[in-house]
């Protein structure tokens, strides 16, 4: 069973939440206009590295890198075409404006921390999807605000959703600077091209992998267009200033976003790996784990 909040179970349970696909389509078109005149008013300029190539009748899982609050909004306008978003924040999107309008649109709500809730949403695109609908997936789960990983570990509920409906997934990587806003479209990713081995679990780790893969390369092309800069000329506390800018502009903390990262079940932080030297007293026997010696 799943528990979820009164409000929240108010939503799933409401008119707007069970509105047929095709009014929705109906409503795509304002919205569109809405969202890129505010974007614009707001000072957001979008730089496209590319441009989007699709030509399928097939639906689409929207595979997007993450990194700050405007993402949902920037998306929308870049990819033009209906989409039913994957939002793991209800808490902040249900109840004000902006909400109101994606739920019009089509949203599909999640609890990263709650199983069966997870499982019903994956559930709840499967059946969008195998209407035709698009879905927008933020597959990182939450703001990357890695210093060093171009796209953080990727779940493959992804994975597995494609592979139940037969959509394709188009890898997208957003990079934002400032008030400008680069785009790189990937080729789309075809999951019914690559033979299954007999371990499932291995063959969803391998293409979760490759698709991670794509992105991180999507992302490294608009790094690339970037002007070179010398590493003296860098502040010290570049990153922190722009991750404190970041979680600035939304209601999450930073402890909020970091505990969303997805932990792949085979690899262990360095943190998990040496939180035991938490629990040792210092002695001149184990003092080489603490590289160090103790006198006395």
């Amino acid at each position: 069973m799943i528990e979820l909040s009164e409000e929240r179970l108010k939503f799933e349970n409401s008119k707007i939440n069970k509105l047929n696909h095709k009014v929705r389509l109906l409503f795509h078109p304002l919205l569109w206009i809405v969202i890129t005149l505010r974007n614009i008013l707001s000072g957001y300029k979008v730089i496209h590295l590319n441009k989007m190539n699709i030509k399928t009748k097939r639906p689409i899982i929207f595979c997007i890198t993450h990194i700050g609050k405007a993402d949902i909004e920037i998306s929308a306008q870049i990819l033009k075409k209906h989409f039913y978003l994957l939002s793991g924040d209800f808490e902040n999107v249900h109840g004000n404006l902006d909400g109101f309008f994606l739920e019009l649109h089509g949203i599909i709500y999640l609890d990263k921390f709650n199983k069966n809730d997870t499982k019903s949403a994956k559930e709840k695109a499967v059946k969008t999807l195998n209407k035709n609908g698009n879905i927008m997936w933020f597959v990182e789960g939450t703001w990357n605000l890695s210093e060093n990983l171009p796209v953080l570990p990727l779940p493959f509920g992804v994975i597995e959703v494609a592979q139940k409906t037969g959509a394709l997934i188009l890898p997208v990587a957003l990079e934002q600077y400032d008030k400008k806003v680069y785009v790189n479209f990937g080729e789309l990713f075809d999951v019914s091209n690559y033979e299954k081995t007999e371990d499932e679990y291995s063959f969803k780790i391998s293409l979760i992998q490759k698709l991670r893969d794509q992105m991180a390369t999507l992302k490294f092309q608009i790094w690339e267009k970037q002007e070179p800069f010398q590493r003296e000329n860098i502040p010290s506390n570049y990153h922190q200033k722009y991750v404190d800018y970041q979680v600035s502009q939304w209601k999450f903390t930073y402890e909020e976003i970091e505990s969303k990262v997805f932990n792949p079940p085979n690899i262990i932080k360095y943190q998990k790996a040496f939180e035991h030297l938490n629990e040792i007293n210092p002695t001149k026997q184990n003092a080489f784990l603490f590289n160090k010696r103790l006198k006395g």
